[in-house]
């Protein structure tokens, strides 16, 4: 199925004798740009590969233990004359074996049969952007446009998490205030840039402002301006709510508004204007969307929040359950660090045995899903040159600091595995509140830049893992 007159500029091969998996992928592709040609053998495809040019051959390798190696083996065969064809293998995570299996025939990636809809395309247009995985084309053709930017995506598929999603359909479209709650680090930003990406907004800012630890007075002119001129970094003198006009505000631990900014804030949503500290009142078209890492009824009234605001914001609602709730989403977590780790570092790890795996579900995850992308980096950068990380590369902290303590273990070992954990909160911490800018983090933690720095390698924390747009 092509889009409009010109057909796609890929095509591939796909190698699956189930039809229900051959319409699911080319569903998947074709919305894309590629072009899948099924077939449901491999004696099938091997006639096809000598007659027919493609960029890419899929192949399904969950049927029989032998399945891999005789369709990878069919696609690496390639047209007479010409390079092999990199393969892709659809796979069963659940059965570590055909993984080895299909690596061992010459497979250059795998993607597990679960995860198809967020990681196949990603993964195919990684195997055809390298020149020598592709095939000389017929004719010279016009390069397509460039892509749009992708949009946000959530990396789940637990039912509390579909049921989330399914919400934000509905959310998304409407423009009320939003209060989404969770634990740090469960992605509570991430999904208020969903809710911007899927609104009508979508084409109009996304701007972020952190209430946590900034003083009154302080927030205050941050989020509606000095008047009169402002010192703001890439931002006029009509403060945070001025840069988002027309868009989505993103408004960070609610809960440490004080008085003086919930007023504003109440204003700024009943009636749309707002006022500089000396300048003229305006109109303002913003969405506000609030994050909280407590249960939004514990909000309601002072000290937190005063009842009308409440009302406002609590009127739409979404809690993002922690990680341990949802362990059934660790593997594809997982594969999507592992993918961005190989586009950032230029390197071809291919997943973690199943005993890893294993071993990440069974964590409590105090830090959630941002202590298990920082777990995930630093075992890549120490599993060195091998592609497959086992259970013994992870390094996973023994518990959170408020767990009970082993009294029959050594006072030194209890007091250095407290400072280790201490430290890792606050730099995460830290690097999340400053985007991963280092100077900036510096100057806030009153700490030398290289002693932090030290730190962060000490720890197996990458700056560029918390620098966003």
């Amino acid at each position: 199925m092509w889009h409009g007159d010109t057909p796609p500029s890929v095509r591939v091969l796909l190698v699956a004798p189930d039809p229900v998996l051959q319409q699911k992928v080319q569903v998947l592709l074709d919305a894309h740009g590629f072009l899948v040609v099924a077939c449901a053998s491999a004696q099938e495809s091997r006639r096809m590969l000598t007659t027919e040019r493609f960029a890419a051959v899929l192949v399904d390798g969950r049927r029989t233990p032998d399945a891999p190696r005789a369709l990878i083996e069919a696609g690496r065969a390639g047209p007479s004359g010409e390079a092999p064809l990199p393969v892709l293998a659809i796979l069963d995570r659940r059965r570590p074996e055909t993984v080895a299996q299909a690596l061992a025939s010459g497979a250059r990636d795998i993607v597990s049969h679960d995860f198809l809809d967020p990681l196949l395309v990603h993964r195919l247009r990684l195997l055809v952007a390298a020149p020598a995985a592709l095939p000389a084309p017929p004719a010279a053709r016009e390069a397509p446009p460039a892509a749009p930017p992708a949009a946000p995506v959530f990396i789940g598929q637990s039912p509390p998490i579909r049921e989330i999603l399914r919400q934000v359909e509905t959310i998304a479209r409407s423009p009320m205030p939003v209060t989404i709650g969770g634990e740090p680090g469960a992605g509570k930003e991430l999904l208020a840039r969903i809710i911007h990406a899927r609104s009508p907004r979508s084409h109009r800012p996304f701007v972020v402002a952190s209430c946590a630890s900034a003083p009154d007075a302080q927030l205050e002119a941050e989020l509606f301006g000095r008047g009169g001129g402002s010192d703001r970094a890439g931002g006029g003198d009509g403060g945070l709510v001025a840069d988002a006009e027309g868009g989505t505000l993103f408004l960070d631990e609610i809960g440490g508004l004080g008085p003086g900014v919930q007023a504003r804030l109440l204003r700024l949503i009943q009636t749309r204007e707002h006022r500089t500290t000396a300048g003229p009142q305006a109109g303002a078209d913003v969405r506000v969307i609030a994050g909280t890492r407590h249960d939004i009824s514990s909000l309601r009234g002072a000290p937190r929040l005063r009842e009308d605001l409440w009302y406002q914001l609590a009127t739409l609602s979404l809690r993002l359950p922690p990680l341990r709730e949802r362990p059934t989403d660790i593997p594809l977590l997982v594969e999507h660090c592992i993918g961005r780790f190989n586009r950032l570092h230029a390197r071809r790890f291919r997943g973690l045995t199943s005993q890893g795996l294993r071993r990440l579900e069974q964590h409590d995850w105090p830090g959630n899903v941002r202590e298990l992308e920082s777990v995930i980096h630093r075992s890549l950068v120490l599993a060195g040159s091998a592609e497959i990380v086992a259970a013994d590369d992870l390094q996973l902290t023994a518990g959170s600091a408020t767990g009970p303590l082993d009294l029959a273990r050594p006072f030194s070992e209890l007091r250095a595995e407290a400072i280790d954990r201490f430290e890792r909160a606050y730099l995460e911490a830290l690097l999340e509140r400053t985007r991963g800018n280092l100077s900036r983090a510096s100057r806030e933690a009153r700490h030398e830049r290289k002693s932090l720095w030290r730190l962060l390698r000490k720890h197996g924390l990458d700056a560029a893992q918390f620098q966003r747009d």
